[in-house]
């Protein structure tokens, strides 16, 4: 029923329109949509679009809150300066529930961990991070870099096993550099931000897997 219906829905969209362009021509009433914050279309209804088709997730919420509000401010109804103040904070809350529900689901990436439960964290916070695992086994980390850098280097290290790296970027980047022997598959929620994959896959059936997850708000991770 929800692919049905975010199928239909851009046809709905352009009859409505249509529709109300007609009414103007009998002279029925006044319609133009341009109206206050028109604008705002172009967040909501791709936010609405996928919410039908695929559910409610993290990208679609804070899509359709800050959509919202800032159709409300050019409505005057809420103050623009009290919106683009809300604006960071609403991010920062989305990745914190998103860190806490997306790594308590049960799936091929939150079941592969280091065998101990524990894994490293790597952190840029306002500057850089640039570990390097030379000649040294790799089980997964998770790496967090706000408004800085964090650099993986594992052209040399030891992967034996499937393991995972979970990464946050908030206004900063996220790059990991792997060896050849793998595969990668990749899991991404990007805000305004993205994942860029440049690695060739290993074609060895039996080569491990290194599965990256990344959240990036104003950010992004790149997979060489």
């Amino acid at each position: 029923m929800k692919n049905k219906l975010s199928a239909v829905l851009p046809g709905i969209i352009l009859v409505l329109v249509g529709g109300a362009y007609l009414g103007n021509a009998f002279g029925m009433w006044d319609f133009s949509i341009f109206f206050d914050g028109w604008w705002t279309l172009f967040i909501l209804i791709p936010c609405a679009t996928n919410l039908i088709k695929y559910g409610a997730n993290m990208f679609n919420i804070v899509g359709l809150t800050i959509g919202t509000f800032w159709l409300f401010s050019e409505w005057e109804l809420i103050n623009f300066e009290i919106v683009w103040k809300a604006v960071v904070p609403i991010l920062v809350i989305a990745v914190g529930i998103k860190i806490i529900f997306q790594n308590s689901r049960d799936d091929a990436f939150s079941n592969t961990s280091s065998k101990d439960g524990s894994m490293p964290n790597l952190f840029a916070i306002f500057g850089g991070s640039s570990p390097n695992y030379s000649n040294l086994e790799f089980r997964g980390c998770n790496a967090y870099a706000i408004f800085g850098g964090v650099d993986i280097n594992l052209r040399n290290a030891i992967i034996n096993e499937n393991c995972i790296i979970n990464g946050y970027a908030l206004f900063g980047g996220i790059d990991i550099m792997l060896p050849e022997n793998v595969k990668v598959k990749t899991a991404s929620t990007p805000i305004f931000g993205g994942i860029s994959n440049a690695y060739m896959s290993s074609a060895d059936e039996k080569a491990p897997t290194v599965y990256v997850r990344s959240t990036s708000i104003f950010g992004g991770v790149e997979i060489k």
